[in-house]
């Protein structure tokens, strides 16, 4: 009984959750020339209908994924959409970044004449994105084409996190990120915390950082579902999308028009 009343406590703070994403929304959008303004409300009115409050129940009839799911979440976070592209200068070497629209590579492997930013991630098969994020709210979505001995991290980082040395992926060394590794041990994210592992990871992730607010969200773009939340947060400078491909056995990120492997 504790168990499902824990879990409708849950569902309620995520459904609460959402109602703040669209009050954001809503707020952001306050500020926009009066005209705009009406247009924008409207739309976002329209898609609070869609939003209803589900009461908890003693007894859950369906699973917690299913129930948590608000309809119209995901589209009040495209709100604050952002174009994010992982920055080649800080790949790992043997991270591969391909754009297709220009259909060429966008990293070199460490045996090429090109030079090798200071930059790089040498530790981890790791990259940044090329936008660095000092205030406001944004959002971005990552496609992910996983085997099943996936292993990997999404989230941001600091923008100046130690790029040469195997760390922990924890808040004190300046990631906000969920991790998976499949088949293997759970990553943990804040050590001593219980881990936040996705069992079946989402073929599309949402992140939500609003910076003010000290939060970074993550969200399956699937089902709608909200997956964790960093909440209270002190970020003591400038963050950065972080994408982190394990193995070459992990299968592949994109991220807008840049697919990420890494080299067997």
């Amino acid at each position: 009984m504790a168990a499902r009343l824990q879990d409708s406590k849950a569902c309620l703070d995520r459904q609460g959750h959402s109602l703040d994403l669209l009050l954001l929304q809503l707020e952001d959008r306050s500020h926009r020339e009066p005209l705009q303004m009406l247009q924008d409300m409207k739309d976002a009115l329209d898609r609070k209908k869609n939003l209803s409050v589900q009461y908890p129940e003693v007894a859950l009839p369906r699973a917690l994924k299913t129930v948590c799911r608000v309809p119209g979440q995901i589209e009040i976070l495209k709100g604050f959409q952002e174009d994010v592209l992982p920055d080649p200068t800080s790949a790992y070497p043997y991270l591969l970044l391909y754009e297709s629209r220009q259909r060429c590579y966008l990293s070199y492997l460490p045996e090429s004449s090109a030079p090798q930013s200071k930059d790089r991630f040498m530790a981890y098969p790791c990259a940044v994105g090329q936008k660095s994020f000092s205030s406001g709210r944004h959002y971005w979505e990552v496609g992910m084409n996983l085997t099943g001995d996936a292993l990997w991290a999404l989230g941001v980082c600091r923008d100046n996190v130690s790029r040469k040395d195997r760390v922990p992926k924890s808040p004190e060394n300046g990631f906000w990120v969920v991790q998976l590794s499949k088949g293997k041990k759970p990553l943990s994210t804040v050590p001593p915390a219980p881990p936040v592992t996705l069992m079946e990871p989402p073929s599309y992730m949402g992140i939500f950082l609003d910076f003010e607010a000290g939060e970074v969200s993550f969200y399956s773009v699937n089902d709608g579902s909200h997956l964790h939340t960093y909440s209270q947060a002190t970020f003591p400078g400038p963050l950065q999308p972080f994408f982190c491909l394990g193995t070459p056995k992990s299968g592949q990120m994109v991220i807008s028009t840049v697919t990420l492997w890494v080299k067997g």
